[in-house]
């Protein structure tokens, strides 16, 4: 919002509007602006992922095929390369990007990497697992979380765990011997700089989870709406594991209990959220444990198990000149 080249920043939030109106209402802020601006391009992305990989009910022909085409149509190309796809014009260049850049950028202000660099210097010498509580969807939960986290807790006495979230799903924020820590309700730009300078990020598929690859942060996507290989195709650094539950993935956006191929849980949630191999996932946390860059420099993170490095992350004041080594690690949006 503090960017010269950007002339103006709408916000509308259709949630406030009753499900049934909320398509028609966004039509009509979308038709006002356009009335008003007069824009000579218009570049729609609110619908690259849950449109193109994810069924949803309003797509009947994606959603009422079987698990099997549906995967075969929709599971096969990488969320990453969607958005890169619309902003590049084709899909030969979006895999070209991700195979040459192999980062996404971001853009801080200096203040903004100094408080992450704080914080950090705050938990110097700890193994610092960041947890989304959960996602947006019935299957993009995360109800082991507080089991899975007082388990690391209990094993690592250097471990610290931050919770993330909006405090509106099933998930509530909880306590360990005063080891886990909430920040419910902090931006997600902030929490982005946190998963930089994190150690390990788990949990279920969210934007925060997506994020973390750019800065070459050890995560654990705990796969369910998409395969491993769609969510985390070019990433690096990623111990991501699939759901046990037969119709994952089902490539399909589940809003809605009568939306889940198999019956939800009494919690509301669907089957495929419950169904990892804890002991699996707990073997990888252990892989990044031992393998965890404690040697810790200024910004500099050194991981002792992979060659290439990610560059510091550099500061700019919104400028509009080009920005370049903001971030690198994976490719992921």
């Amino acid at each position: 919002m503090h960017d010269d080249r950007l002339k103006e920043v709408s916000w509308f939030e259709p949630f406030v509007v009753p499900k049934e109106h909320q398509k028609s209402a966004i039509e009509g802020v979308w038709e006002a602006l356009i009335n008003r601006i007069r824009p000579d391009t218009l570049l729609h992305l609110s619908n690259t992922i849950e449109g193109m990989g994810l069924a949803q009910r309003e797509q009947p022909r994606y959603w009422n095929l079987s698990i099997n085409k549906r995967r075969k149509l929709l599971g096969k190309k990488p969320f990453a390369v969607m958005p890169l796809h619309l902003c590049l014009g084709n899909e030969k260049d979006a895999y070209k990007e991700i195979e040459t850049k192999g980062y996404a950028a971001m853009a801080f202000t200096s203040k903004e990497i100094e408080w992450a660099e704080k914080w950090r210097d705050a938990n110097m010498g700890r193994f610092i697992v960041l947890m989304p509580l959960h996602g947006t969807t019935l299957h993009k939960q995360f109800p082991q979380c507080q089991d899975w986290a007082e388990t690391i807790l209990k094993k690592y006495p250097l471990a610290n765990v931050y919770l993330a979230g909006d405090g509106q799903g099933v998930n509530k924020p909880f306590g360990f011997d005063g080891r886990v820590t909430s920040t419910l309700g902090a931006p997600i730009r902030q929490l982005i700089l946190m998963a930089r300078y994190a150690d390990l990020v788990i949990g279920p598929p969210t934007g925060l989870l997506t994020a973390s690859v750019m800065w070459g942060t050890p995560r654990i996507y705990l796969a369910t709406d998409a395969s491993v290989r769609q969510l985390t195709y070019g990433a690096q650094y990623d111990f991501s594991i699939q759901s046990q539950t037969k119709c994952s993935p089902c490539n399909r956006a589940i809003y809605e209990p009568s939306d889940c191929h198999v019956p939800v849980r009494d919690s509301g949630l669907s089957e495929c959220s419950y169904t990892f191999d804890k002991e699996e996932v707990m073997n990888r946390v252990e892989f990044v444990y031992s393998r965890c860059p404690w040697s810790w420099s200024g910004r500099h993170r050194t991981p002792l198990y992979v060659s290439k490095v990610p560059p510091p992350i550099e500061a700019i004041d919104w400028k509009p000149e080009p920005l370049s080594g903001i971030a690198a690690g994976a490719a992921a949006l």
